[in-house]
């Protein structure tokens, strides 16, 4: 009786989400049918147009990168300080000057992880699209590049030291150096139960959050690529992705769950 409910429960929830799919999935084929009628009719003036975005972008990038490391190093900077300014004034236990350190702590952390990622970005562009360059801004461009990398090692290595340092300070149980291989696997080992649980929830939120913008970058790089004549790379790269993201987590979650049966049959 219970396995009937259940199979009668199963079925009408896939029938009620299955409407709002189908509906979803209509409105996808449509936009795509629209998007690849314009493109198609549209090709030669996109062309032109993004010719004159990739020769301006190429220019400027490494200029923007540097901009945008010393913005991050002053706002980093500021929160650092309140966080030290904060330490003074700490009594030792977890109460509202310590969650208020912690606040603190986590923008530095949260900008120059960011922006390590937007430099790279930046740089391997430039570099690609490095004949759209006049010959004119090709040297000064070149010395960008080269400012923006350092500043961005640097700065990265040395800021997320300071933040790391001062996290232990605060917690002493905390554990492992930031120049260590082994660093993420050490300070994972040392955080308390209720830590490790945030951050199993956020590794989760991450996967699935990966999972769609990695299906939004495949369709707009399947319509961009007639555009841009990008080639076969970038959808291969989103794909690669995709799929090391997908097989990760379920090859995880395979060896997980033998691992707890054999424990239960252990404790048996």
């Amino acid at each position: 009786m219970l396995e009937k409910e259940n199979i009668t429960r199963i079925k009408e929830e896939d029938k009620k989400a299955g409407k709002s799919f189908a509906i979803i999935l209509l409105i996808a084929t449509c936009i795509g049918g629209i998007t690849g009628f314009c493109t198609s009719h549209f090709q030669d003036n996109f062309s032109l147009s993004s010719k004159q975005l990739i020769r301006f972008l190429a220019t400027y990038m490494p200029f923007a990168g540097i901009i945008l490391l010393v913005l991050v190093t002053i706002i980093s900077s500021v929160f650092y300080k309140k966080a030290l300014k904060q330490k003074t004034f700490w009594s030792g236990d977890i109460d509202e000057v310590y969650e208020t350190m912690e606040r603190y702590l986590c923008i530095p952390l949260f900008l120059t992880s960011t922006s390590m990622i937007v430099i790279y970005t930046l740089f391997g562009a430039d570099f690609v699209w490095g004949n759209y360059i006049s010959s004119k801004m090709y040297f000064p461009n070149m010395i960008a590049n080269i400012v923006m990398m350092l500043y961005c090692m640097i700065f990265t290595l040395h800021f997320q030291k300071k933040v790391i340092n001062l996290e232990k300070e605060i917690n002493p149980e905390k554990q492992g150096s930031i120049y260590d291989m082994k660093f993420q696997d050490k300070w994972m080992n040392s955080c308390d139960e209720w830590e490790q649980l945030m951050i199993y929830k956020c590794a989760y939120k991450a996967y699935n959050v990966t999972s769609k913008v990695c299906l939004f970058l495949w369709i707009v790089t399947f319509f961009t690529g007639t555009i841009f004549h990008t080639g076969i790379m970038p959808i291969l790269i989103i794909g690669i992705i995709w799929l090391v993201l997908s097989c990760s987590y379920q090859l995880e979650a395979a060896r997980l769950g033998s691992q707890k049966k054999r424990t239960n049959s252990t404790r048996q």
